[in-house]
C-alpha cells in the first residue's frame, strides 16, 4: 500500500496528488513568471517523493572523481624525498657539533674538579687522580655523548696536571689548553 506523501519545498507544488501503485508518477507544475505547465517526474521512495533525475544520480558513477593521480603522488614523494636528502646531511653535522661541544664542556667540568680536589686535599702536582675522589666535586654524572655509559668508559684522568681525556672520539673531543696572557 502507497502511502500519500506531499511536498512542501517546491513553491511550484502547492500538493502532491495520490500516488498509483507504480514507481514513478508525473505531476504537473506551474513555472514561476510564465504560464505553461512542466511536466516533473517523481518516485516513490520509503521517505517520500523525490525528482526521477536524483534516482538516477545515485545509482550512477560520476566520472569525475576527486583524489590524486598517481603521478601527483610520486611528485610529492620525491619532493619530500629531496627535502629529507638536504636536510639530513646537516642534522647528522649538527648533532655532531653538539655531541663534540657537550663532551668538552664535560671534560673542563672533570679538570675544574681535578683541580679544586687537588688544591682542597693540598696534592701535590704529580698525585694520581681518579673518579672515586672527583666525584662529590661534579654536578652530575659526567658521560661522553658520543655514546659512552659509563665515566670509566668515557673519560681518562690520571694526573693533577695531566688534562682528562675522552676515550670515544679522541680526535676531536679535546679540551684545548688556555694560554694566559
Amino acid at each position: 500500500m502507497r502511502d500519500k506523501c506531499t511536498i512542501n519545498r517546491s513553491a511550484n507544488l502547492e500538493q502532491a496528488e495520490e500516488l498509483a501503485p507504480r514507481a514513478s508518477t508525473s505531476v504537473l507544475t506551474a513555472s514561476p513568471g510564465a504560464g505553461r505547465r512542466r511536466r516533473k517526474h517523481f518516485f516513490i521512495c520509503a521517505i517520500g517523493i523525490m525528482p526521477a533525475q536524483s534516482r538516477i544520480c545515485m545509482n550512477r558513477r560520476t566520472s569525475s572523481r576527486t583524489g590524486f593521480t598517481l603521478l601527483e603522488l610520486m611528485i610529492v614523494v620525491a619532493v619530500i624525498g629531496l627535502l629529507a636528502a638536504i636536510a639530513f646531511p646537516n642534522y647528522v653535522r649538527a648533532r655532531t657539533t653538539s655531541q663534540t661541544n657537550a663532551c668538552i664542556n664535560n671534560l673542563r667540568q672533570i679538570d675544574g674538579a681535578t683541580q679544586q680536589w687537588a688544591l682542597e686535599n693540598k696534592q701535590a702536582p704529580s698525585a694520581a687522580v681518579s673518579y672515586s675522589k672527583i666525584s662529590g666535586y661534579l654536578r652530575n654524572s659526567v658521560i661522553c655523548p658520543a655514546g659512552g655509559t659509563t665515566f670509566g668508559d668515557s673519560y681518562l684522568v690520571s694526573t693533577v696536571t695531566n688534562r682528562p681525556t675522552c676515550l670515544q672520539v679522541p680526535a676531536s673531543h679535546v679540551l684545548q689548553v688556555e694560554t694566559s696572557n
